[in-house]
């Protein structure tokens, strides 16, 4: 009971603090609210097989969260505080998921509630969980599914559990893979290095055989759903199985050529993952609960630990929310080890005094990061030699390192009013059904962001179906297709009204800046006809600078 009190008042926190100024970044926009809302809208208009095809069609990003996102929205209507509010929710359930898992690790009847309730109280304060649990990022649902699948695994070592078990394990893997494709082969990676131990004690102990059959058991319905989504995803076919294994392997050799500096890594960990002196006492009680090695709960979230941790930390590629899925057993085992540590210090009988010197400890720790703070960028390398934007970085620090109602998500979106300003006049111009293009289309305004703001400005529900899946960018990326006039006229035919920016990137991004020529070519060259729809300013932290919106037309025949 007092649990689930804790649990409905760190859901209340995290509801509460969901600060909606900034828009939808790319990531939340184009691969899980997106999806969810074509879902959603195919359903209503009684288009079942239409909305499994969107489904299918995640191949990249899996469905899992917007399936999600689209139960949900089929009862509250498309919206974005419902789908921050669900996914925010399912990270709640995970934190009471994760405080089982915790009363496993301690092992003592004693300290086991006072362990889930410290570590609901360490996983709410964390400053990673508060700004990505509302976001649409896909991290902290797979932490979810993280949790789910280990405390199924670990199940099935209880008195009496058997092939249902084994079954349920299988099941909870599977929900994570369809969550999160890379996180979940390396959840898949340390859950097999744990079943490794297991078939290495049974051996010792004579039952080699019963223990390969209840593996085997795990892994049929991991073994099923790879079958289908990888060879014959019906209602799909071959076809569209043999595309999800091309994507599969795109996604997982991508992003090789990003390199990022050790620097911001180092950063990210004592800042978000928490203050710094938080840092040092996480990683006292990590060591601490590594001791009980030998324990079958401990070495599994170990192995588990060190099959995400050690990838995530390798691959050049870094984002401050990758680490959530990483830190997730982290907390697990620092907290059982602080508890453990507890009882040897002779708190066995006052459980919750563990919890308040727990408390007391990351509240300091909390002070204690003014004085990193200040030092961090510097000792890291990170420093800027301006002095206003020394400063600024300072306060982005201190913002996402002590987070509240009024911490922007970080979702590199627009600002609301901004993204506002701009979808008013586009929907004014296009009316609720004409078809857009967009020439420049920036990182801050996905495609997906685009027609999610139509569909709310009034546009048609059979023009965000038709269209919303559509390109209707040059590119995307920052290299120049050097497109023929041909190839542009031919691009631009489908569309009724083209939409551009001066500058051509939201950002100013100099290697987007080419597509400044193909609006050129448009109307020099192919005889469309280009107005001024007006000014947005847009904020970027240190400067504002206004962004001047153009449509183009084609000629009249």
């Amino acid at each position: 009971m007092q649990l689930a009190i804790l649990a409905i008042l760190v859901w209340g926190v995290v509801l509460r603090e969901i600060n909606l100024e900034r828009t939808w970044g790319w990531d939340e926009s184009m691969h899980a609210e997106l999806p969810a809302a074509r879902m959603v809208e195919l359903a209503h208009a009684g288009n079942l097989r239409g909305a499994v095809d969107v489904a299918l069609a995640c191949d990249r990003y899996p469905f899992g969260v917007p399936v999600f996102l689209a139960v949900v929205q089929s009862i509250t209507g498309i919206s974005e505080i419902a789908a921050r509010t669900a996914l925010a929710t399912l990270w709640c359930v995970g934190l009471l998921v994760g405080a089982c898992l915790v009363r496993r690790l301690v092992g003592a009847q004693s300290s086991a509630r006072a362990g889930a309730g410290l570590f609901v109280v360490v996983a709410a304060l964390a400053p990673i969980g508060r700004l990505f649990a509302p976001t649409l990022f896909l991290e902290a649902a797979f932490a979810t599914t993280l949790a789910f699948g280990v405390l199924a695994w670990l199940r099935r070592s209880d008195p009496g559990a058997g092939r249902g078990a084994d079954l349920l394990a299988g099941l909870a893997f599977t929900a994570a893979f369809f969550t999160k494709f890379n996180y979940a082969l390396l959840l898949g990676l340390g859950l097999g290095l744990a079943a490794f131990g297991e078939l290495v004690a049974s051996a010792r102990r004579g039952a080699l055989r019963s223990t390969s059959l209840r593996l085997a058991w795990v892994a049929l319905t991991p073994a099923i759903a790879a079958s289908w989504w990888f060879v014959l995803p019906f209602p799909g076919d071959l076809e569209l199985g043999a595309s999800h294994r091309t994507a599969f392997v795109s996604f997982l050799a991508g992003n090789q050529e990003f390199v990022t500096p050790r620097g911001m890594r180092i950063l990210d960990w004592t800042t978000l993952v928490a203050p710094f002196g938080g840092f040092v006492v996480g990683v006292f009680g990590l060591v601490w609960s590594l001791r009980a090695w030998r324990e079958p709960a401990t070495r599994t979230v170990g192995c588990v630990l060190l099959a995400l941790c050690v990838p995530t930390a390798l691959h050049p590629f870094h984002l401050d929310r990758f680490l959530l899925p990483v830190v997730t057993p982290i907390w697990w085992l620092a907290v059982a080890g602080f508890l453990r540590f507890g009882e040897q210090a002779g708190l066995s009988r006052f459980t919750w005094r563990s919890v308040a010197i727990g408390v007391a400890l990351v509240g300091v720790s909390f002070g204690a990061a003014n004085g990193w703070q200040a030092r961090a960028l510097d000792v890291l390398g990170l420093a800027s030699p301006d002095p206003q934007v020394r400063e600024f970085q300072e306060e982005q620090l201190e913002e996402r390192e002590f987070v509240n109602r009024h911490t922007r998500l970080p979702t590199n979106g627009l600002l609301r009013a901004e993204a506002s300003q701009l979808l008013k006049l586009v929907a004014a111009e296009a009316g609720p059904t004409a078809s857009i293009g967009w020439l420049g289309l920036s990182s801050e305004l996905s495609p997906a962001a685009l027609h999610l703001g139509l569909l709310e400005h009034g546009g048609s529900v059979e023009r965000f179906l038709a269209d919303a899946h559509r390109e209707l960018d040059v590119t995307y990326e920052g290299v120049d297709p050097a497109w023929s006039n041909a190839e542009l006229a031919a691009f631009v035919a489908r569309f009724d009204v083209v939409f551009a920016t001066d500058p051509p990137d939201l950002a100013r991004r100099a290697n987007r800046a080419f597509t400044a020529e193909y609006r050129r070519k448009l109307v020099d060259e192919l005889g469309w006809t280009e107005r001024e729809l007006g000014t947005v300013e847009i904020d970027k932290g240190l400067v504002r600078y206004p962004v001047r919106l153009f449509a183009c037309r084609p000629p009249k025949r």
